[in-house]
C-alpha cells in the first residue's frame, strides 16, 4: 500500500511539473523589494518569492525550473530553483565589475555583461570564466538569446539562438545582435525601437517580451520593431530592472 501511494504522488508531481512546463513564466527582481517575482501572464498577478539577499539585480532563466542570478557584493552565482530545493550558490565570479545583465544559451551556459561592457561566458556549475569579450563602447542592457529565427527591419537575419542585446543610446532603445565568433565582437543593429528598461523571450512561445519602467508588459515583434501592450498589473514591474522568461 505504502509503494502504491509513494508512486501515486511521483506521478502527480510528475503531472504537475509537466502543467508548469507548458506555460509562459515571466520572472524579474524587484529592485524596491529586492525580492524575486513571477509573473502570471494568465492571471496577471505577481508571486513574491522569499530568494535573494537584496544585492542581486540581474537573471538569467536556464532550463526550465532554473534561473541564475549574480549578488553584487560578494560577486557569488546564486543557482534558483523555485520549484525545487531554492537557492544554493555556486561560485565566485572574480574578476567582476558591476553585473549588468544575463542570460543561458540552448546548452546551459552562462553569459554575464558587466558596467565596463565586458562580456563574460560562465561554467554554471563552478562559475569559472571560460570566455572573455569586450563589447563595442555604449550602454547596455537585456542580454538574452532569440528562440526563432526572423529577419529584422534593418534587414539583418538573425538565427535562433544568436546573442542579442539591448543597446540604449540618445533617449532611445536599439535591439542589436551580437557575433561573437569575431574578436572583437560585430555588433548588428536589428531595430530602433523606444526607450526600454529590459528585453526578453521565451523559449515556450518563442515571443519577445519588454519592460519600459511602466506598469505596462508589451510583445516585441522582432520583425517589424513594433510593441504592443499586453495587460497592466499592479505588482511592481515598474520597479524590473531585468526580465527572464522560460
Amino acid at each position: 500500500m505504502l509503494r502504491l501511494v509513494l508512486l501515486s504522488l511521483l506521478l502527480l508531481t510528475a503531472c504537475d511539473d509537466e502543467r508548469q512546463e507548458e506555460q509562459l513564466e515571466l520572472w524579474f527582481i524587484d529592485s524596491s523589494e529586492r525580492a524575486l517575482r513571477r509573473l502570471d501572464p494568465e492571471t496577471r498577478n505577481c508571486d513574491l518569492l522569499d530568494y535573494l539577499n537584496g544585492n542581486s539585480l540581474v537573471l538569467a532563466a536556464a532550463a526550465f525550473g532554473e534561473l541564475y542570478s549574480v549578488d553584487q557584493v560578494t560577486r557569488e552565482l546564486l543557482r534558483i530553483r523555485p520549484y525545487a530545493n531554492g537557492e544554493s550558490p555556486v561560485g565566485v565570479v572574480d574578476p567582476l565589475s558591476l553585473p549588468q545583465s544575463m542570460a543561458a544559451d540552448d546548452l546551459g551556459r552562462l553569459y554575464l555583461l558587466d558596467n565596463n561592457s565586458r562580456l563574460l561566458r560562465l561554467n554554471p556549475e563552478t562559475a569559472a570564466q571560460v570566455g572573455d569579450w569586450t563589447l563595442p563602447g555604449g550602454l547596455y542592457a537585456s542580454l538574452f538569446f532569440s528562440p526563432v529565427s526572423f529577419r529584422s527591419p534593418l534587414g539583418v537575419d538573425v538565427d535562433a539562438w544568436d546573442l542579442l542585446v539591448l543597446r540604449q543610446a540618445a533617449g532611445q532603445s536599439w535591439l542589436a545582435r551580437l557575433d561573437l565568433r569575431q574578436d572583437p565582437p560585430i555588433l548588428q543593429d536589428l531595430a530602433q525601437l523606444p526607450a526600454l528598461i529590459s528585453v526578453c523571450a521565451s523559449r515556450i512561445t518563442g515571443e519577445f517580451y519588454a519592460s519600459d519602467g511602466s506598469s505596462t508588459l508589451y510583445r516585441l515583434d522582432p520583425e517589424s520593431g513594433s510593441l504592443s501592450p499586453l495587460f497592466q498589473t499592479g505588482c511592481g514591474l515598474e520597479e524590473a530592472l531585468e526580465l527572464a522568461a522560460w
